[in-house]
């Protein structure tokens, strides 16, 4: 049996091509799927601590003045004209309310 080496060469070489290709679309897609978990992380985080301000403050909340108070040095509050925005770091959240 005669051995073919260039061939066996070409066929691994084609095999790793394809392997590579396939391992990118695959880390690409978990990099998406990261960064979206981490999105949705933050939005829970802003709207549980969001909630729980609000349930705190009650009716006491200014209508149209800048109020500003720190969640356990974490998170600044501020509200203006009827817009809530929770800071936190460089992320903010923004919520439109109104006072009954």
């Amino acid at each position: 049996m005669k051995r073919r080496r260039a061939e066996t060469l070409t066929e691994f070489l084609v095999a790793m091509m394809v392997f590579a290709t396939i391992m990118a679309g695959v880390f690409e897609f978990v990099a998406n799927q990261t960064t979206n978990a981490g999105r949705i992380k933050d939005y829970d985080f802003f709207m549980y601590y969001t909630q729980k301000w609000l349930n705190e403050k009650g009716n006491t909340i200014p209508n149209s003045d800048e109020y500003t108070t720190l969640e356990r040095d974490a998170i600044e509050f501020t509200v203006k004209d009827g817009v809530l925005t929770a800071t936190q770091g460089n992320k903010s959240m923004k919520f439109m309310v109104s006072s009954n």
